[in-house]
């Protein structure tokens, strides 16, 4: 059985989530439910837990904590899906936390770890009719590759796209060792393929697109006063974030000479700097070390 997942900044969330007693709650990545067991505890009138992975919230209601607290509603989806539908319920506080979970990581069978021969498949929903990354890689054109090698900072991702595609037609890339083999480079502090899973997962799951099309519209399911927090692991997720909470507080963020943004102020940011997990938290679960905390306040 894989290792629990162990929710990173629980203590940082439950400071800058705001009041808890007797308010209503959204957590979009819902995973172990590890935030929400604890935005629960402090007495929450309701939390809506959202995931796209199924078997995550099969496995939470055969035996999660608050699995039969009618305080809980989960809901299998992702986050984009739930934070664009027509609904005119508000939430006093929203939490996203973004990547892939230590049960993902650890189950073979889902694809997402470099260790071992598996299969390559890394979908966060496997209930989904949508390609695994063995068919999503042959049906992506080399451009599109790149484009999320980049995203990933994958050291010459050109070069690796080509490879990926020159070992797909060769019939030499089939499982995750296989993948592992062409590396990516990256930091000295990881494995020389971290990066190379990573920008594959982002393309066969589509996370920046779920990110850019969900943050945004998340202020409208906010209360007056209601808070939007968002963990991040990678430093182009926290860079795509940093954008779009900047746009939302009124910033220029366009890259034109002459500025075409809206400059309207829908949300406040929280604290000047995000907030990283204490050295105590990266001592005690080291895959916290390169998280980071944003958030911000609804406007009116």
């Amino acid at each position: 059985m894989p290792s629990r997942h162990i929710p990173v900044m629980s203590q940082e969330v439950i400071e800058n989530i705001g009041e808890i007693p007797g308010r209503n709650f959204a957590d979009l990545t819902f995973g172990d439910g590890g935030h929400t067991d604890m935005i629960l505890e402090l007495m929450a009138h309701s939390i809506v837990g959202v995931d796209r992975d199924e078997e995550t919230l099969k496995e939470y209601l055969r035996s999660g904590k608050f699995r039969e607290d009618p305080r809980l509603q989960l809901i299998h989806a992702p986050f984009s899906e739930f934070a664009t539908q027509d609904s005119t319920e508000r939430f006093d506080g929203i939490l996203l936390d973004l990547g892939v979970s230590t049960r993902q990581l650890l189950s073979p069978d889902r694809g997402f770890s470099f260790s071992g021969e598996n299969a390559l498949d890394m979908r966060m929903d496997r209930s989904a009719n949508s390609p695994t990354a063995l068919e999503a890689l042959k049906k992506a054109s080399i451009n599109d590759i790149v484009e999320q090698l980049e995203f990933a900072d994958v050291k010459k991702p050109h070069k690796v796209a080509r490879e990926i595609k020159d070992r797909l037609q060769a019939g030499r890339l089939n499982t995750t060792a296989d993948l592992a083999e062409i590396g990516g480079g990256g930091s000295r502090a990881r494995h020389p393929s971290t990066q190379l899973f990573m920008g594959i997962r982002l393309l066969v799951n589509q996370e920046f697109s779920e990110i850019s099309l969900a943050v945004p519209a998340l202020i409208d399911k906010l209360t007056p006063n209601g808070r939007l927090l968002v963990i991040t692991f990678h430093s182009s997720e926290d860079r795509l974030i940093k954008r779009i909470l900047a746009s939302l507080s009124g910033k220029c963020v366009c890259d034109s000479p002459v500025c075409q943004c809206p400059k309207i102020e829908r949300a406040r940011p929280l604290f000047d700097k995000p907030l990283t997990p204490s050295r105590a938290e990266q001592r005690s679960n080291p895959r916290s070390r390169s998280a980071k905390l944003r958030g911000v306040m609804r406007v009116d």
